[in-house]
């Protein structure tokens, strides 16, 4: 008689959450929080997870400290992309040879080191994303004061939710 096992995969089951309700979580006191009131466990792929509070006071409270952190977070991102992005600028100037960068890239699970020119219009591209995100925090903070207790319906909180590049992984447990 064969037996079967069943092994459930809880990173995939993490990151399939994570695409679901957004993506870029907030951290808070070993959780992921999510701009649709969900949380998950920080520290393990298998969870717990938790809905969104079902008090609307309650629940205004979790959607208005995601937006102020991601905001704050996304804010100081930028800022700090693009000052770099000006000194990237003014140090080549100053080179007859493009400027290399060494980037750090995880591939099956080894790190291994790529060298290359500065990507200038790849960076630009990434301060762009970060000032949409920064936008989009300001107009969800703004809705949410707005609309009170009443906003956060699963439909208005995905309607203009930026794509998410990688999300963040849990730290193994």
């Amino acid at each position: 008689m064969n037996r079967v096992k069943v092994e459930l995969d809880w990173r995939s089951y993490f990151l399939d959450f994570d695409r679901e309700h957004g993506g870029s979580p907030m951290v808070y006191r070993g959780r992921l929080y999510y701009g649709d009131g969900w949380s998950y466990s920080q520290t393990d792929y298998a969870g717990p997870e938790w809905p969104p509070p079902a008090d609307g006071s309650e629940l205004q409270d979790v959607l208005q400290f995601y937006w102020r952190r991601r905001h704050r977070v996304v804010q100081h991102e930028a800022e700090t992309l693009h000052f770099d992005i000006m000194n990237l600028e003014r140090m080549q100037r100053e080179r007859i040879v493009p400027l290399v960068q060494v980037r750090r890239v995880l591939e099956d699970g080894v790190w291994r080191s790529e060298r290359g020119p500065v990507d200038l219009d790849a960076l630009r591209f990434r301060l762009e994303q970060l000032q949409e995100d920064v936008l989009l925090c300001e107009n969800r903070l703004l809705k949410l004061r707005l609309k009170g207790a009443a906003y956060g319906s699963e439909e208005d909180v995905h309607a203009d939710r930026l794509p998410s590049g990688s999300p963040p992984v849990p730290s193994e447990a």
